[in-house]
């Protein structure tokens, strides 16, 4: 044999050839033909290729794995099944211990923004608490006619803080409910997130029980329309509607009417205007949207009931939040600050700035804890009751468990630092069906039971 035919062999040792399996440490690699390189610790596999580990299989025509990096690369007839997903395309690059990747030409559902989402579209790419769909098409369920369905160039989710799209179609129930060539939904809500915080408590917890409706659309050129009205046993007919125009890309004009029947459980027959408010918002992002700033300007015209007060309110407000940084593998922070100031027809003033801390915890995969610290500086009192009544000093936690892949409890106890005692505790169910989310909350200090129908993006 000539020297360079076993040259030509010895470099080749390293390469091994398997009949069918390489088991690496929990994770098993099968195919008609399978080849791994010691030296870079990598599996190709060819044919029928199956990759399983206790919780995730993946299958594929090819495939190539990198030990060291615990990276995937699949191509043809791909379907990946792993925590929280289950999808189908033609080509995947999955990082096995983040569990995130891209794939192109998906089909299939993904349930890790919180509810489960039937998708299709050109590209997918979840990673680092980012989830984002191009050339999408989402819809309630895998069946046909789904209850609502959302066209969009691209949809993005960003973990704890908001939806962004582009070009986006939806319709409910086969009625088209918005058309706008942008559309941003920041998350509000601390018992399910964990990150976002408003700096006054809302008062959907003494409703009681309520329908609510909500109605966007572009109404001309760039001016979108939002309108609400919500029906509840406690505070009988309420409604808003809220127009938008936008002057720049951080700059928008709005305008605002609403009415309000505060009628202690008589619900009266008629709705009148009881609120005329106009204003503008800046807000100002870094370029990955990691942090941000906003500063608001209104002046609006108020008549409430049953008091019959009638005033003039100038507002003018100002927030921002830092960077979520990470502290280790599972605890995020971030600080958020502000402040706001009311100047009242009657020449009364009132308002607060305030300061807050925040963290989320993840205990594990089903696991969550979440809190803030919160500081108000107030000056004044406050005239309507539309206005904001804050706590000097205030101590959150909140906590969610997954029970099911449908149902999760969560709990949230608000704690006032200057009186010493427990403002209220919130104990809830949250079960997620194709279409919506439905919810269950308790409320141990008023007593009072709230029972809602949210949509997906809430």
């Amino acid at each position: 044999m000539s020297s360079a035919a076993i040259i030509f062999l010895l470099a080749w040792v390293p390469l091994q050839t398997q009949p069918s399996l390489v088991d690496l440490e929990g994770l098993k690699v099968r195919g008609d033909r399978i080849s791994y390189d010691q030296s870079s610790s990598t599996v190709v596999a060819e044919g029928h290729v199956l990759i399983e580990t206790d919780d995730m299989w993946l299958t594929a025509d090819h495939a190539e794995f990198d030990q060291a990096k615990q990276m995937a690369e699949a191509r043809g007839r791909v379907v990946l099944s792993a925590p929280g997903r289950y999808l189908q395309g033609d080509h995947l690059i999955y990082d096995m211990q983040s569990q995130t990747g891209e794939m192109r030409s998906p089909d299939g559902w993904d349930e890790t923004t919180g509810i489960r989402l039937f998708l299709t579209g050109s590209r997918l790419d979840f990673r680092d608490g980012r989830w984002s769909l191009t050339d999408a098409y989402i819809r309630s369920s895998g069946k046909k006619n789904p209850s609502y369905e959302v066209w969009a160039d691209e949809i993005a989710y960003v973990e704890g803080h908001s939806w962004h799209g582009t070009n986006v179609r939806v319709e409910f129930f086969g009625i088209e409910i918005v058309k706008t060539s942008d559309f941003e939904q920041r998350i509000e809500d601390l018992g399910v997130t964990g990150l976002a915080w408003l700096p006054a408590p809302g008062s959907s917890e003494q409703d009681g029980l309520f329908a609510e409706w909500t109605v966007q659309r572009d109404v001309a050129g760039d001016l979108r329309l939002l309108a609400i009205a919500r029906a509840s046993t406690r505070s009988g007919l309420t409604g808003r509607v809220t127009l938008t125009e936008p002057v720049t890309d951080r700059l928008w004009l709005w305008g605002a009417g609403a009415w309000r029947e505060l009628v202690g459980g008589q619900l009266r027959p008629y709705l009148r205007w009881d609120r005329v408010e106009g204003g503008v918002t800046w807000r100002l992002t870094s370029p990955d949207d990691s942090w941000w700033a906003q500063a608001d300007l209104s002046y609006g015209f108020f008549r409430e009931r049953p008091s019959l007060v009638r005033s003039t309110r100038t507002t003018a407000s100002v927030i921002a939040r830092t960077k979520t940084y990470d502290w280790g593998d599972d605890t995020r922070v971030f600080a958020e600050g502000g402040g706001r100031v009311f100047q009242y027809g009657t020449g009364r003033r009132y308002g607060y700035v305030y300061l807050g801390g925040f963290f989320e915890h993840e205990f594990a995969r089903d696991w969550r804890l979440s809190g803030g610290l919160i500081k108000h500086l107030i000056r004044g009192m406050p005239e309507l009751i539309t206005d904001e009544v804050v706590i000097p000093s205030e101590l959150r936690l909140g906590a969610r468990a997954r029970i099911t892949n449908r149902i999760a409890a969560e709990g949230e106890i608000r704690y006032d630092l200057d009186r010493g005692d427990v403002r209220y505790t919130l104990l809830g169910l949250r079960y997620r069906s194709a279409d919506f989310v439905y919810r269950l909350r308790y409320n141990v200090q008023t007593r009072f039971v709230t029972l809602e129908l949210l949509l997906p993006d809430q």
